[in-house]
């Protein structure tokens, strides 16, 4: 668990930072949308995917649902859920389709010297950041100060501003609200 001495949190309203973040959702309900229409074209209509961080790697399929289609085979470390079978032809075709409906990764679209990712030396620990858009700007929270990490990254002062972790709590705290219908 991070503690609060441990967070270190970013803003940017940077033109660049906003049009990435627009790029990335834009991109990602689009992906989604053909996402429902290929397991609708394969017969999966309704169905939930199975998720595995960005990638669509699979299907819900319970006994309900009958017999396991043609190029498909139980997945090993879910219950009632199908991967496509990579070892036929036809599951190979499926994956491929699967697989060219990845999510973005917001984290590689950020310009101005914002990690992918930190390797804390000092806790031996790997942290990636999390986002939220708040108030017409994005943050960036870490579960550690990633310009003390092991690649000394130099984040950009011009694109990004380090806040007060009570700055960040007080814009939580109203979109909070916001969200809930109480502001």
């Amino acid at each position: 668990m991070t503690s609060m001495a441990d967070l270190t949190v970013y803003r940017s309203t940077h033109p660049g930072i906003l049009a990435a973040w627009d790029k990335a959702h834009e991109q990602a309900e689009q992906i989604g949308r053909q996402r429902r229409q290929l397991l609708d074209e394969l017969g999966f209509e309704g169905r939930p995917a199975l998720i595995d961080g960005r990638r669509m790697v699979g299907v819900q399929h319970t006994a309900e649902h009958g017999p396991i289609p043609e190029g498909w085979r139980r997945d090993q470390h879910t219950d009632g859920a199908i991967v496509p079978d990579r070892r036929r032809a036809t599951g190979k075709a499926i994956a491929r389709r699967l697989d060219a409906l990845t999510m973005p990764d917001f984290r590689r679209m950020l310009p101005g010297g914002m990690p992918q990712m930190a390797w804390d030396l000092e806790s031996g620990k790997i942290h990636w950041p999390s986002f939220a858009l708040m108030e017409g700007a994005v943050y960036v929270r870490w579960g550690c100060d990633p310009e003390k990490a092991e690649k000394g990254d130099r984040i950009d002062p011009e694109i990004w501003e380090r806040v007060k972790l009570s700055e960040y709590y007080t814009v939580v705290e109203r979109t909070e609200q916001a969200q809930a219908g109480g502001a």
